[in-house]
């Protein structure tokens, strides 16, 4: 004999048992991209592993994680690759919720997260938002000399002085 609403509980469960499902494959991809993140080597390697993770997976994840301060090649963070690489707003916002001096760390050529990303053609709102984290890395040169600013015009094509 059927109960009144046993049905309804069934489909309760199920949704419970999906949203459990959900939940263990989210926290799968965090662990694995958090992983691959602290393994990482190359520029190439963030883009990919950034370009991967799932959406919201950063930002609920990294700042529990000590993936932001993991140093790369040439001295540079996640930070700096996430910069270089165009990463969107969610990653970058992500890493300087992390760790909101990450703005300020210079790598081995002496070059702030704002260098790299005025090198890589950014929007306004990538530079916007590092310049907010780290206004005074607009005046710092790097070991070659330049500027945010100059690298800026040198990847746009425009002549620096």
């Amino acid at each position: 004999v059927a109960r009144p609403g046993g049905e309804e509980e069934r489909m309760r469960e199920v949704d419970c048992d999906r949203e459990r499902e959900l939940r263990a494959a989210e926290t799968l991809a965090t662990v694995e991209a958090m992983r691959k993140l602290e393994c990482a080597q190359t520029a190439e390697n963030v883009k990919a592993i950034l370009a991967a993770a799932p959406a919201g997976v950063l930002s609920h994840s990294l700042p529990r994680h000590e993936a932001w301060k993991h140093t790369m090649g040439g001295g540079q963070r996640l930070l700096h690759h996430a910069a270089a690489c165009g990463s969107s707003l969610e990653v970058l916002s992500a890493v300087l919720t992390a760790c909101p001096a990450a703005a300020s760390v210079t790598d081995g050529n002496g070059r702030h997260p704002l260098h790299w990303a005025a090198a890589s053609t950014p929007s306004a709102e990538t530079l916007r938002l590092l310049l907010a984290a780290a206004p005074d890395a607009a005046s710092v040169s790097d070991y070659d000399g330049m500027l945010p600013a100059q690298l800026a015009m040198e990847s746009a094509g425009a002549q620096s002085y």
